[in-house]
């Protein structure tokens, strides 16, 4: 039974291990170890174009499955996380500031109601893309987190408009400004 059980406990770890992997946020070097990845600051970039996909896809797909009704709670949603940001950048905070932005866009791929969509963002691991380069990009200063609420305030105000297309682009342009964050700290 205890054999078992171990078995059954080094499995978990295992497959843990690989999912981390597979997500780049940890490194598997044969015979040498697990070691937690660096960033990798090309990858960091493609994710973010591959999020800025399925971004604009959730929020269009949104739009269109969702009632008036169900789409202003989601933005009413949003301003709640939006003023727990203000208060986590008031705090000096910045880890409840970005788990806060991780809550945002999940809750807009989640506004789609594709459960595949769902479960691409989960699985492939692009929340972790919006929290761990967050440190390294916005040290927690008051004008790199002023600029970081001014962002969400302008995605919002883009979203209560319900047009899909200024939706998708208001979407588009948040994540072009990360982007842009990213070159301008590589230069």
């Amino acid at each position: 039974m205890i054999v078992l059980l171990l078995t059954l406990k080094s499995f978990a770890v295992r497959e843990a291990i690989r999912i981390l992997e597979q997500q780049g946020l940890v490194e598997a070097r044969p015979k040498n170890g697990t070691y937690v990845a660096s960033i990798n600051w090309d990858e960091v970039c493609d994710s973010l174009y591959t999020r800025m996909a399925l971004e604009e896809l959730a929020v269009r797909q949104a739009i269109e499955r969702l009632t008036a009704q169900q789409w202003d709670d989601i933005c009413r949603q949003l301003q709640r996380l939006l003023e727990g940001m203000r208060e986590a950048i008031t705090k000096n905070d910045s880890i409840a500031a970005t788990e806060l932005d991780l809550e945002w866009h999940t809750l807009l791929i989640d506004a789609a109601q594709n459960r595949y969509l769902s479960r691409i963002w989960r699985i492939s691991g692009l929340p972790f893309l919006v929290w761990s380069p967050e440190r390294e990009l916005y040290p927690f200063t008051p004008e790199r987190w002023a600029v970081f609420y001014q962002r969400h305030e302008e995605l919002l105000a883009g979203l209560r408009g319900r047009n899909p297309d200024q939706c998708a682009q208001v979407v588009r342009t948040h994540i072009l400004s990360k982007l842009s964050d990213i070159n301008e700290r590589l230069a």
